[in-house]
């Protein structure tokens, strides 16, 4: 019986003091540069998002909802909700 769980352990690695794993953790400096890409990518995306939005006032139509919005940039109204006020000043 010894034998077999020495033998499990052994091909398992699991042995007390083993550091079989410390291989596989990522080093901090690794795990920065890795954030500091996709913070990069991140940026790069939104600014390409950003391009994609028009600039003059647009009319957005939900027919499945059966709502009209008025938006211009990121701003978004719907027109049941939104003060006359507000949609004049744009």
């Amino acid at each position: 019986m010894a034998i077999l769980i020495a033998t499990l352990l052994g091909g398992c690695d699991l042995r007390r003091g083993s550091d079989s794993d410390s291989s596989e953790i990522p080093e901090a400096a690794v795990l920065q540069k890795r954030l500091a890409a996709l913070r990069k990518e991140n940026t790069q995306l939104q600014a390409r998002i950003n391009k994609l939005i028009p600039k003059e006032p647009y009319i957005v139509i939900n027919t499945t909802l059966n709502r009209l919005y008025f938006a211009r940039g990121t701003r978004c109204f719907s027109m049941r909700s939104a003060p006359p006020a507000a949609i004049a000043n744009w």
